[in-house]
């Protein structure tokens, strides 16, 4: 039984990585969304190289207290179904079969969610650091914005680390992912008009954004997937 909203999700959420001759190198975060092993993520975290990539699923010791780092991690093989560069998101799925027990009312929508709403992110802050190790930071619902891309965004006010990119995005009193982690807020990105005199500016924002739910629901419906 889930006793938070964050532990109902904990063990989709997982880290992306690219195997390499030296070993994995770690890129960001990503989570499941359907029990046939599909997941969703940002793009931009792998790029255009889409070879070698890898997910390490959240492992808990068990202990209360968790090591930060780890020599060995159980990696999976992933391949890249899709990608939507417009939006930065990606459906990836696993390169093998797996027995998958998922949550039920996993993905939620943005549509009632208000601003001043409680959120909570999952992700691997540190995992450039090799500290491969879960976190859940809480926060509010800032802002919602559509972009001059047309893409609805989800602003809260929690400044996420590069390895939380990815990770899910979840709506305290709906219990349900409602947008994917893309990083640290700037107006000035996604194709803003702002004149060179605010372009000189320097932005260094706590707020962070995430992408809507609904354009991740896209990806998957292209795909013929049930929504859960």
């Amino acid at each position: 039984m889930y006793t938070t909203s964050a532990e109902k999700f904990t063990g989709g959420c997982m880290m992306l990585m690219r195997q390499e001759d030296s070993g994995a190198a770690f890129l960001g975060s990503c989570f499941l969304v359907h029990e046939d092993g599909y997941m969703l993520t940002t793009s931009h975290i792998f790029g255009d190289n889409h070879e070698n990539l890898c997910v390490v699923p959240y492992a808990p010791e068990a202990t209360d207290f968790q090591n930060i780092s780890r020599e060995h991690v159980r990696s999976i093989p992933v391949e890249v179904i899709t990608v939507d560069k417009d939006r930065d998101i990606a459906l990836l799925a696993l390169d093998l079969e797996a027995d998958i027990v998922m949550p039920d009312f996993l993905l939620g929508s943005t549509e009632g969610l208000r601003l001043g709403a409680p959120l909570v992110s999952l992700g691997y802050p540190f995992g450039f650091q090799n500290m491969h190790h879960l976190t859940v930071v809480s926060s509010v619902v800032s802002s919602k914005l559509t972009s001059p891309l047309g893409n609805n965004h989800i602003l809260f006010d929690t400044r996420v680390h590069a390895g939380d990119v990815g990770g899910p995005l979840i709506s305290i009193n709906e219990d349900r992912i409602v947008g994917i982690v893309c990083g640290r807020y700037c107006p000035m990105a996604d194709g803003s008009a702002i004149s060179s005199y605010s372009r000189e500016q320097a932005l260094d924002t706590d707020l962070s954004y995430a992408i809507a739910i609904e354009h991740g629901i896209a990806l998957m419906e292209e795909e013929g997937l049930e929504i859960i």
